[in-house]
């Protein structure tokens, strides 16, 4: 399975050369790429074309609500150019009763501000999302209270972990609703993300509950690296997945 990176894990890079990190992540052996917020001031014809030259394709971009619901965004010219097929956003701070209730109303009308572009929406959860509301865990109420064919989820394994939740059983129990994964591993000492491999969510069994449902775009994503280097952070988690047989190039 070719893996994809979302681009938040080198946000620093990007900042200080953003085409010559694009084109180490697609040496280390990424295969696609999740943007976070920015294409780096790249036209979108320009960026079209230079993903052409590194090979790699766009899984997804990760933004907020306003510019979603905008259909004049710059984002949806982005999206048809690179032939981005999902678009993202989170609600960290309105996982809280009384406000998660209109929030997930307001995604309903994401998902068909995306649809009417001709792009998926999901969402993308932390671990707030599974804590109770309305008597059931946060993300669940989403899921619940929005069309299947305007939200779709994409679920952070990390985060699930800390949330209480075993991902590959959230994966199968919501398998009409997952389109895309976020591969993140999670230390129970530091409670907090790390390197793929180095953790204690089971990689090989998230893998396999994806194959089950077809999904197939698995994204690699760390906000910290605990290797004191974001770029080291990433080589190390695809040499795992290929070492594991679970990425293309394994060995």
């Amino acid at each position: 399975m070719g893996i994809g990176i979302q681009l938040y894990s080198v946000r620093e890079e990007l900042k200080q050369d953003f085409q010559s990190t694009l084109r180490t992540l697609a040496e280390i052996g990424f295969g696609s790429v999740e943007f976070a917020f920015t294409f780096g001031d790249m036209p979108a014809d320009e960026l079209s074309a230079f993903l052409k030259e590194l090979d790699l394709s766009c899984c997804g971009v990760h933004t907020d609500i306003a510019q979603l619901l905008d259909p004049d965004s710059d984002l949806y010219a982005y999206v048809k150019a690179l032939g981005i097929p999902f678009v993202t956003t989170s609600c960290l701070d309105k996982v809280q009763e009384g406000v998660w209730q209109q929030t997930v109303a307001q995604l309903a009308e994401v998902g068909r501000a995306a649809s009417e572009q001709g792009v998926r929406f999901t969402y993308h959860n932390h671990h707030q999302e599974f804590e109770p509301i309305a008597g059931m865990r946060a993300l669940d109420y989403l899921l619940e209270n929005t069309p299947a064919d305007l939200v779709g989820a994409e679920l952070d394994t990390a985060w699930a972990m800390k949330g209480g939740e075993t991902p590959e059983d959230y994966i199968r129990r919501h398998a009409t609703r997952i389109r895309q994964i976020h591969l993140k591993d999670f230390d129970p000492d530091t409670n907090d993300g790390t390197e793929l491999g180095s953790g204690c969510v089971d990689l090989p069994a998230v893998f396999a509950a994806a194959g089950e449902i077809g999904c197939k775009h698995m994204i690699y994503e760390l906000d910290e690296s605990t290797l004191g280097s974001s770029l080291e952070s990433a080589r190390r988690s695809i040499q795992y997945l290929k070492d594991a047989g679970l990425a293309q190039g394994a060995t």
